[in-house]
């Protein structure tokens, strides 16, 4: 994913970054543009981190794809937890 989407970042200013298996740094850089492309868990930790950080302003767009996580025991409670922060705190 990193490799189709950079072109589209580079082109906006955007750094491209992903956010799965061992990949990604934490906490993100202040007043760099992210387009993080992640996990639902890493999506959690990275807004969190924000959030821990003060830096919920920074959050500009959301896009989720797996919304059929919805309600599973599992990864489910993650991301009803993420799209809770984001619609609270961001």
């Amino acid at each position: 994913k990193k490799d189709e989407l950079e072109p589209f970042g580079d082109s906006l200013g955007f750094l491209v970054e992903p956010f799965y298996d061992h990949m990604g740094k934490f906490p993100l850089a202040p007043r760099v543009n992210h387009l993080c492309i992640c996990t639902i868990e890493k999506a959690d930790r990275i807004i969190t981190s924000l959030l821990e950080e003060g830096r919920p302003g920074e959050v500009g767009l959301v896009v989720v794809d797996e919304l059929h996580f919805l309600g599973e025991n599992s990864r489910g409670c993650v991301l009803e937890m993420l799209l809770t922060k984001l619609r609270i705190f961001c």
